[in-house]
């Protein structure tokens, strides 16, 4: 456990942070849990359409009402901050970024950077910390935080409690992709819920359920994938729901642990098609909107076999899996079904280090073949499934 932040803060700022996975209206709550406990000021998170040049989300903290409205002034002028699009472009998605670290000339003393000069000095602005939340053909999301002159530059221990957040924040935003969720203008949890087309149950650390969506009453009934039994949610799959079990406690007890952080399991039904469970845990906050109190609460979101936006599902299923970069540009070939020789003469790698970044692909996922990995890949996508009784299961690790 890092000695920077307790593990019942850290618990709680990832509760939030999955809340907005099923509601994005929930980021400014989010954002500004983190700036009170980093000692930032104004939090930003944006979500861009490359292909339509819109954007999908756009959320802020923190700004006084004068300065927001200015915002659009300078906004040209922030990626020249960070060092220009080809900075910006190369900063890695795996660790945060630290403005006085990439480019400490933008801050400096006698900067002569117009954004920095303009914006952030009036309002005594001295650094900023920002993560890459999706980076691709087609999307691009960030989300970053000032620090006040009155805190200095971003130190160790906000930069390492920012990376302990970083792939929740970039799982958060990956489900709400997938799920094609859009921004919902209520603080009723249980209107946010009962609008996603997927089933969602959610429960107590031992199953009790606190509540369904009209999706997951729907398959419940079937009571072929999950039925609710003495008041609990019980899935077919045994397998899948001891692993679920033993994620839930994982979480409570250690919410970093990346060998056991949750997420989610896969299985198959008897068709061998595949399913998944997507695990996140909920803050007591959205709990009090279902009525739930006391333990641990936790939102399970089944997607079915289906077709899906093969971008999103790919980058979804990379995060939710914990592959590496190089592993991940191996995943998305295997899930076209590119050959494994193929594969080694595209990338420019041995057929052998194709061969162990494969089997560690297999070891993450649970699975033994490429037909197997292009079928997960298209299981993601937000409709009402069918159920059918559960055969194998296969691990979602993060």
């Amino acid at each position: 456990m890092s000695p920077y932040i307790s593990p019942e803060k850290l618990s709680g700022l990832i509760g939030q942070i999955y809340d907005c996975a099923l509601d994005p209206e929930r980021w400014p709550q989010a954002m500004q849990a983190i700036c009170e406990e980093l000692n930032l000021r104004t939090g930003v998170i944006s979500i861009i359409d490359m292909m339509r040049g819109e954007p999908l989300l756009a959320s802020t903290t923190g700004f006084s009402p004068q300065w927001l409205e200015r915002l659009p002034e300078f906004s040209d002028g922030l990626i020249g901050l960070w060092g220009g699009e080809r900075a910006v472009r190369n900063l890695p998605l795996e660790e945060p970024a630290v403005l006085s670290r990439v480019n400490p000339s933008g801050v400096s003393q006698d900067s002569e950077d117009g954004f920095h000069l303009g914006f952030n000095r009036p309002q005594g602005f001295v650094d900023a910390i920002a993560v890459g939340l999706t980076r691709d053909d087609t999307m691009l999301g960030t989300i970053g935080f000032n620090r006040h002159e009155d805190f200095g530059l971003i130190g160790p221990r906000e930069t390492e409690v920012m990376r302990l957040l970083l792939p929740h924040l970039q799982r958060s935003v990956a489900i709400s992709r997938v799920l094609e969720i859009r921004r919902i203008e209520t603080d009723a949890i249980r209107l946010v819920l009962n609008s996603l087309s997927v089933p969602v149950f959610v429960v107590g650390s031992g199953f009790q359920l606190r509540f369904a969506n009209d999706s997951g009453e729907a398959l419940a009934t079937q009571k072929k994938i999950v039925s609710i039994q003495g008041g609990c949610a019980r899935f077919d799959n045994a397998q899948a729901q001891r692993r679920l079990a033993a994620l839930m406690q994982s979480f409570m007890q250690e919410p970093v642990n990346k060998s056991e952080e949750p997420f989610g399991t896969a299985f198959r039904d008897q068709e061998h098609k595949p399913w998944v469970v997507h695990l996140l845990p909920l803050s007591s906050r959205v709990a009090g909107h279902i009525g739930s109190g006391g333990d641990q609460i936790f939102a399970l979101l089944l997607s079915g076999p289906s077709p899906a936006d093969s971008a999103a599902s790919l980058e979804a299923l990379a995060l939710l899996y914990d592959l590496t970069v190089a592993e991940t540009r191996v995943f998305r070939l295997l899930c076209a079904g590119v050959s494994s020789g193929r594969i080694a003469e595209e990338l420019g790698a041995a057929p052998s280090t194709i061969k162990t970044h494969t089997l560690r692909i297999y070891e993450k996922t649970g699975l033994h073949r490429q037909s197997d990995l292009v079928a997960l890949a298209g299981s993601l996508a937000p409709v009402r499934p069918v159920g059918d009784e559960s055969g194998g299961t296969g691990r979602l690790r993060s």
